[in-house]
């Protein structure tokens, strides 16, 4: 028997639906960055950061934390022994040396 590994699903209510529905109705032309504009300024004030920057993915995230906190080729870099492939692959382009925490099965992991 094999253990199946549980993932979340989305959160969506009338109200994410009536969003997406305005921004493909109305979103091109010269409103086509109005939600991301406005996402930038509103998370900038909830966050108290004069200057935020929303990326496409994960993985740009990734990356752009890992350029500010300067980690470059040789540097080591600890990963759960379960995680999201784009670590491993971040590290694999830019020279990072893993090393791997084993997650314990007590507190939810596999």
């Amino acid at each position: 028997m094999s253990k199946r590994i549980t993932s979340a699903g989305p959160s969506i209510t009338q109200a994410e639906i009536d969003l997406v529905t305005v921004a493909i109705k109305d979103g091109w032309g010269e409103k086509m960055s109005w939600y991301i504009d406005q996402f930038t300024k509103e998370f900038s004030a909830y966050v108290g950061i004069e200057y935020t920057l929303p990326v496409a993915h994960c993985t740009d995230s990734i990356h752009l934390a890992m350029l500010a906190l300067e980690i470059g080729p040789g540097d080591e870099v600890i990963v759960p022994d379960l995680t999201f492939f784009a670590c491993p692959t971040l590290g694999m382009e830019f020279h990072w040396r893993f090393g791997k925490c084993q997650c314990n099965t007590r507190y939810g992991g596999y």
